[in-house]
């Protein structure tokens, strides 16, 4: 009976073994499907911040458009500017020109009226 009763202890011991196995298997598999929704939301979070750095990426490059804009506006402005500087000077130099212009008519008008006086002293 010594036999019988060691199989009936090895047959207990292996069922429980058994159970206790199936218990673990459960657990593993449990933190496998832990493990699978960790690196599904790990490639998730990946994509995003890909996706982040592309927008990231095409803003900076809409700030160097913006900033090189903003340097030739600058450029031409200063171009207009120095434009307009130069229309001013020459707008002075023909209003400059039209008052000795008007000088010079002015002077030429009292010689012709002083020549008319003395042509008509001299008529007869």
């Amino acid at each position: 009976m010594d036999i019988k009763n060691q199989i009936n202890a090895v047959q207990e011991t292996t069922g429980s073994t058994i159970a206790v196995i199936n218990e673990v298997t459960g657990v593993i598999k449990n933190i496998d499907d832990i493990v699978s929704t960790i690196v599904s939301a790990i490639e998730e979070q990946l994509s995003t911040t890909k996706e982040i750095a592309a927008n990231i990426a095409q803003v900076s490059q809409g700030i160097s458009e913006v900033n090189e804009n903003v340097s030739n506006s600058s450029q031409m402005a200063q171009s207009i500017n120095t434009d307009i500087a130069m229309v001013s000077s020459q707008t002075q130099e023909v209003s400059n020109g039209i008052l000795q212009l008007k000088h010079s008519a002015e002077q030429l008008n009292e010689f012709s009226e002083s020549l008319n006086q003395l042509i008509s002293q001299f008529r007869v």
